[in-house]
């Protein structure tokens, strides 16, 4: 489920980390391989965390606070730059103040790992988890009361349904090109042959939409 991933990939990065005290050399290349599929641990989709239940409430409390924290911050920010356009007019330093673009995944090398492991799971959470309510079009006032209540608040059950319908499509994807790859493979070395394949599946499949027996009999 998407609402799970996020806090189920952190801790399977510790539990991956910590098994080097039993063998290093085994850790170390699993470690190396799932830095690559940190998509959940980014910090806006970070925030699906907080309509897991499997999350403790301590955790989504420090979450809920950095996020309220966060959103101070950035209205306070956002006040100052507009007095700040207001006084200065000068555009000299405009490539300089241009925002940073950010990776979409959490991208992390080897050796930073222990640092993040030993990080509580709410400080990964920045400025820029906030889009997440923006992207999703959630209304975030659910913020306001304590995580115990969440619960029995509508709003928060709303979204909670909502999100349980997303699909994490990321391995689904994957799963459906290697299973294709393999299956062109077994059919045809050949390039052009592979090529008049795809075209042909493609021919058939405009004819044949629904893939039932009884469209291809009548046909």
């Amino acid at each position: 489920m998407t609402i799970q991933a996020p806090y189920h990939d952190f801790l399977l990065l510790q539990t991956i980390r910590n098994y080097r005290r039993t063998n290093e050399k085994i850790s170390h290349a699993a470690v190396k391989k799932f830095c690559n599929h940190l998509w959940y641990l980014s910090p806006d989709l970070l925030l699906f965390s907080l309509f897991d239940p499997n999350v403790p409430l301590l955790i989504k409390k420090r979450m809920r606070d950095k996020l309220l924290t966060c959103r101070e911050e950035e209205e306070r920010e956002g006040s100052e730059e507009l007095d700040d356009q207001l006084e200065d007019t000068d555009d000299s330093n405009e490539e300089e103040s241009r925002p940073e673009k950010r990776p979409r995944r959490l991208q992390l090398n080897c050796k930073d790992v222990d640092k993040v492991c030993n990080k509580n799971f709410a400080e990964l959470i920045s400025g820029y988890s906030l889009r997440f309510f923006k992207i999703l079009n959630i209304d975030s006032e659910f913020l306001k009361e304590e995580p115990d209540k969440w619960p029995e608040n509508e709003a928060f059950q709303s979204i909670c349904s909502q999100l349980k319908t997303l699909r994490v499509v990321n391995d689904v994807a994957e799963r459906g090109i290697k299973l294709i790859s393999e299956y062109n493979d077994v059919l045809c070395k050949d390039e052009s042959q592979k090529q008049y394949l795809v075209q042909t599946v493609q021919m058939f499949r405009q004819q044949y939409p629904d893939a039932i027996k009884s469209t291809v009999v009548k046909k």
